[in-house]
């Protein structure tokens, strides 16, 4: 189990509590050292023992593997097929099976490096989420109101229901549950988890979790 903060800027607007089932998944916080580097200051895994070995080890620059990009950058970012992605510099070789999807989450209270990056890492049989996709928008002004308009989403759709989501959160300025019989909620999906990433106290990125 984890416990995400979001932030704007110094502003704590929810804390998001995620359960993790057994299975070949695992956790990872990686936190700016007195090198100025990122290493790892917590973590789970199930099934990936090797993988784990080495990343007791690693220290992620700025910009380097996907926690350092997302530290550079302070914006969430998935990498699918990990071990195909030269981004992604570790390896699950020696490990049973390994994930096919890592998300990484910038931590912080105001924009820029943040202060800690949380990667989530799924495995197809026992996958975090049945879809995790990132909503990047810009801010658009409406009848005198400024809102999140989306300009691209990580899966490269552009789904009736993203834009809805991004006008609900773009309202009240927090992270949102989905619960069944929500009008937000896809078609196929039983709840949802959406969690806004700020800059300028304007929302920059969605990411939207759907089971």
């Amino acid at each position: 189990m984890i416990a995400i903060p979001v932030y704007c800027e110094f502003t704590l607007l929810n804390v998001i509590v995620i359960g993790f089932d057994s299975g070949n998944s695992g956790l990872e916080i990686w936190t700016r050292d007195d090198r100025d580097e990122l290493s790892i200051s917590g973590s789970y895994y199930d099934g990936l023992a090797s993988f784990e070995f080495i990343s007791r080890y690693v220290r992620f620059p700025k910009g380097a593997g996907l926690p350092g990009s997302c530290w550079k950058t302070g914006r969430p970012r998935i990498i699918e097929n990990p071990s195909k992605d030269p981004d992604f510099i570790r390896s699950f070789d020696r490990d049973p099976t390994e994930p096919v999807q890592c998300v990484g989450l910038p931590i912080s209270r105001e924009y820029g490096f943040p202060a800690s990056i949380l990667l989530l890492l799924s495995d197809i049989e026992r996958p975090l989420a049945k879809r995790i996709d990132i909503l990047r928008c810009e801010s658009v002004e409406t009848d005198g109101v400024f809102g999140p308009k989306l300009t691209e989403s990580h899966s490269g759709e552009n789904a009736p229901w993203m834009q809805p989501i991004l006008d609900s959160v773009g309202k009240f300025q927090t992270a949102m549950a989905l619960e069944p019989g929500s009008e937000l909620l896809p078609e196929g999906y039983r709840y949802g988890l959406v969690m806004p990433f700020f800059a300028d106290k304007q929302i920059e990125d969605l990411v939207v979790m759907l089971f």
